[in-house]
């Protein structure tokens, strides 16, 4: 590896297993940084040292960013790897280590963490058969949301993203980018304190991926 080599070019008459377990004892976290074509590095994988056994060393990914390259105005254009996204928003439980946010270890405090969460999935998978008020209203009262500010909030969503008069069409007839606006609203609703977006801008228009932006300022 890139480690072992720099190891013996500086001259230590160390055998290569040696230098494996003296890499493994001191890092806990190994950082991936990856060179765009402006020169920039981004983190694209972070991955835990979990133990050292005999010539085999155990990693775990914590987070992995696949990087696409960059769009036309300059951001990265990527996608996270769906597991971490799962354990992040606590769908899935991690085969190892803890997930913390703010001092709260989200195994132990899930409804707590999920209280606190807005979250908008990469594929919509919505009831169909409901309107769109219909989903929030359904989304909103299990978050026990005041039913007065549930509905102001409703409202005030259908008219930001212009669904104002579609809100009696079922969603079945919504086009991909009226339903992506749904579920942003609904991860929005209840003014979350941690929001995790996976593909946010899919099936959106420039101006209401502007306005997105806007929204999470």
């Amino acid at each position: 590896s890139r480690m072992e080599t720099m190891v013996l070019m500086a001259g230590f008459d160390l055998p290569v297993r040696a230098i494996r377990e003296q890499v493994a004892s001191a890092l806990h976290l190994i950082v991936h940084v990856e060179r765009l074509h402006d020169g920039s590095r981004k983190v694209v994988r972070v991955t835990e040292v979990q133990r050292m056994e005999g010539d085999q060393v155990t990693l775990q990914d914590l987070f992995v960013f696949n990087v696409h390259g960059t769009t036309a105005n300059g951001s990265i254009a990527g996608e996270l790897e769906s597991t971490t996204v799962s354990i992040l928003t606590g769908l899935l439980e991690p085969s190892g280590g803890r997930i913390c946010v703010d001092g709260i270890d989200v195994g132990d405090r899930l409804l707590e963490y999920k209280a606190r969460l807005g979250y908008v999935p990469e594929e919509a998978h919505l009831y169909s058969y409901l309107t769109g008020p219909e989903y929030l209203a359904l989304i909103g009262r299990l978050r026990s949301m005041p039913e007065e500010r549930l509905q102001r909030k409703i409202a005030a969503f259908l008219d930001i993203f212009g669904l104002t008069d579609d809100q009696h069409a079922p969603m079945s007839a919504y086009s991909k980018g009226m339903r992506q606006k749904i579920l942003i609203s609904a991860a929005l609703l209840h003014d979350p304190q941690i929001l995790v977006l996976d593909e946010p801008n899919s099936g959106l228009d420039v101006t209401t991926s502007l306005m997105l932006r806007s929204l999470i300022r």
